[in-house]
């Protein structure tokens, strides 16, 4: 239906007629790019902008959602829709969410839907955060009595942003032990294992945990001995 329509109109004392070009546009609608990278590690009080790039014909409307909560407008949140430059069918825009004074209320994970006539389509969620100080939550689930010659892991909880790493101490390198982001496996368990292990995280916050390995016990024996003479019972 795209294409030039006239209209004329005539009597017996004149005519006259008028043009007009139409274009039929089909409306479209994507997801482009993203300015940010999750997670997006911020400083405390500052204020961060989160920038999405759309292609859209008609301008979309905008939604932007903070833990899966829409987000209204006010004095933390700005957002703004900006055209940048007109592709075949579409315009591409920025999308824009403004957070005023990043800390730990303002911690979480946010994304943008936008939609038109051709439907809706969310943004990546991106995680904001500003640092938060390295701690130790615990040592998970570390037995109290651990047999002879098995295996144990020790595992230290810790959160943080960034995630800090995790360094044990307490004990010889060899092939027994072996660390795996904050677990530390040793296997073929000896009496000497039962000895403080420490954790402590980049920034320098320790926690200590002391398993307790224990010995395999048996006794064995019998026997007939005549009555009033002498007999030694060994337990082993």
């Amino acid at each position: 239906d795209s294409g030039m329509y006239q209209c004329s109109v005539s009597n017996e004392t004149n005519s006259v007629w008028a043009q007009w070009a139409v274009g039929v546009r089909v409306p479209t609608l994507g997801y482009v790019s993203s300015s940010a990278v999750s997670p997006l590690v911020v400083s405390t009080g500052g204020n961060v902008t989160l920038s999405f790039q759309v292609q859209a014909d008609p301008i979309p409307s905008v939604q932007w959602y903070f833990n899966g909560s829409l987000i209204q407008t006010n004095i933390i949140y700005q957002t703004s829709i900006t055209p940048t430059n007109n592709i075949t069918g579409s315009t591409l825009y920025n999308i824009t969410l403004l957070i005023g004074s990043e800390d730990l209320s303002t911690q979480g994970y946010y994304y943008a839907s936008f939609s038109n006539r051709a439907g809706t389509q969310n943004t990546i969620s991106v995680f904001v955060t500003p640092p938060v100080v390295g701690s130790i939550l615990s040592f998970i689930a570390v037995p109290t009595c651990i047999t002879l010659g098995s295996t144990i892991q020790i595992v230290c909880s810790v959160y943080g942003y960034p995630i800090p790493s995790v360094t044990f101490y307490g004990f010889t390198q060899s092939g027994r032990f072996s660390q795996t982001g904050n677990t530390l496996t040793i296997v073929n368990l000896t009496l000497t294992d039962s000895t403080r292990y420490i954790c402590q995280t980049s920034n320098g916050i320790q926690m200590e945990v002391q398993p307790l390995v224990c010995p395999i016990l048996s006794a064995a024996g019998g026997g007939v001995v005549t009555a009033g003479s002498s007999v030694s019972i060994v337990c082993s």
